[in-house]
């Protein structure tokens, strides 16, 4: 989850160092990366988001990452982006609950705000929010000789390639599927992204579904912000139960 913002002119290479500083007892791994370009969220109607493209005199600012000890909590900063990311490290990690995720996310954006009045870099007051979840869904162990294809039928039967039943043609070697569906009360978009994979070490098949919203409360402040969140939130899940079948949601998620 994240935010934009416009961008922090004054922030340099120096600060996000002071920074560590501060967050090194909990986010001991430190690194830089390409800047991610800002995207906005057009309003519904719109064909498609549009990628803002901004010009500056100042020497481009990496986007800076921090990372913990453990590898499953990351923030990246850059001038105009804030992002707090939780990241399965292992097959024995359990996903924490979304508000447990949301509390850790506003208490750094609180820290790093704090640090920025303190410097007077400017204030992180935020034009676009964003959620993004990352599912990788693999066939069993047993199951190697299944194909993506095959995979896809059984967990997102609405969209997948259906079994051929006349002719020479034979199932899709690979598929990405793209839906959007617009949030509630006009705040945005859900764009999903369904793609097939193999598992280098394994090769299992993959299913990476990447399901994002993109969009901004009904008014500013961390009240809205957090109302923004819930309901992207909830948008999300809702997405995913209405796309996977009932059997695999019940066989892999536990749902009755």
């Amino acid at each position: 989850m994240g935010l934009l913002f416009p961008p922090l002119q004054k922030l340099t290479g120096p600060h996000l160092g002071v920074l560590w500083d501060r967050w090194k007892s909990d986010f001991t791994q430190f690194g830089e990366a390409p800047p991610l370009s800002p995207t906005i969220e057009l309003k519904q109607g719109s064909a498609s988001p549009s990628i803002q493209l901004s010009i500056s005199n100042l020497p481009p600012l990496p986007r800076t990452w921090y990372l913990s000890k453990d590898g499953q909590k990351l923030i990246q900063v850059q001038r105009d982006r804030y992002v707090y990311n939780w990241r399965k490290a292992d097959a024995q990690t359990v996903y924490p609950q979304y508000h447990a995720t949301f509390v850790q996310f506003m208490q750094r954006l609180v820290e790093f705000r704090g640090f920025l009045a303190e410097y007077e870099l400017g204030s992180a007051e935020a034009i676009q929010y964003e959620l993004i979840y990352v599912d990788h869904i693999a066939a069993d162990a047993s199951e190697a000789a299944v194909s993506p294809t095959q995979l896809a039928r059984r967990v997102f039967p609405d969209v997948a390639f259906r079994a051929p039943g006349r002719g020479r043609m034979v199932d899709p070697e690979g598929f990405e599927h793209r839906l959007i569906f617009g949030l509630p009360e006009e705040l945005g978009r859900a764009h999903i992204r369904i793609q097939s994979a193999i598992r280098a070490e394994s090769g299992q098949p993959l299913i990476i579904m990447e399901s994002v919203a993109r969009g901004f409360g009904k008014a500013a402040g961390d009240e809205a912000m957090k109302e923004w969140f819930a309901m992207a939130h909830e948008s999300l899940i809702s997405v995913f139960l209405g796309l996977t079948s009932h059997e695999v949601q019940k066989q892999w998620w536990g749902r009755a």
